[in-house]
């Protein structure tokens, strides 16, 4: 399968490790010319993943076009605030039957929307039976040494979240599927939240 991640933060580079992992050619999308040229040369993401080499299967590129050419799986790991910026720049570009995985958390700033509103009203409706999002209790540091992990996707489709499924899981990155999108989302973007909330209430023994 071919893949591309786009954002190379330490989510998406955990991510690209995974699916490199799994013999996947993935190219990286990288804003930033200086990571990209660390990445690049030093095959380590110094900024955000340091420690984690990087398989020579993982190709970073600088042009949003080259990275999603072709590709059966995309993986959308930007800011959540910047979703829908990356959503415009990639609509045109976008392969008709590439499966479209959001893995941000949190809610659109000013608009309140799930992130996967944000999609739908950016990317063309042929593409949004294809969308799905992952999220979970996991960190890009545990993910990408291969500690045991467990996430979830959900999607209006229940097709394209079992193939998301397929497609991502590993023997120690095990992916569950869920048809509760919006409770997916807004678990994702509340968690912290209710944490804060929860250990205000232990220190004050309430």
């Amino acid at each position: 399968m071919k893949a591309a991640v786009i954002g190379a933060g330490g989510w998406g580079t955990a991510l690209a490790t995974v699916l490199s992992g799994k013999g996947y050619e993935v190219h990286l999308w990288v804003r930033n010319s200086e990571l990209y040229k660390t990445i690049l040369l030093k095959r380590v993401n110094e900024t955000y993943l340091p420690g984690v080499k990087l398989p020579g299967t993982i190709r970073p590129t600088l042009s949003l076009e080259d990275t999603l050419w072709g590709k059966e799986l995309i993986i959308l790991a930007v800011p959540s605030q910047g979703v829908r910026q990356i959503a415009k720049a990639i609509a045109e570009y976008l392969p008709y039957q590439a499966l479209i995985v959001n893995v941000a958390k949190g809610l659109e700033d000013g608009t309140y929307l799930r992130l996967s509103q944000v999609l739908q009203q950016e990317l063309p409706e042929r593409h949004h039976p294809n969308l799905a999002i992952l999220s979970g209790p996991n960190h890009a540091e545990e993910v990408s040494r291969g500690l045991p992990s467990a996430t979830v996707v959900a999607s209006i489709s229940p097709k394209t979240a079992k193939q998301v499924q397929e497609a991502m899981a590993a023997p120690f990155f095990r992916i569950y599927t869920n048809p509760d999108l919006t409770g997916v989302e807004l678990g994702g973007a509340f968690k912290n939240v209710i944490a804060l909330g929860a250990g205000i209430l232990d220190g004050l023994e309430l």
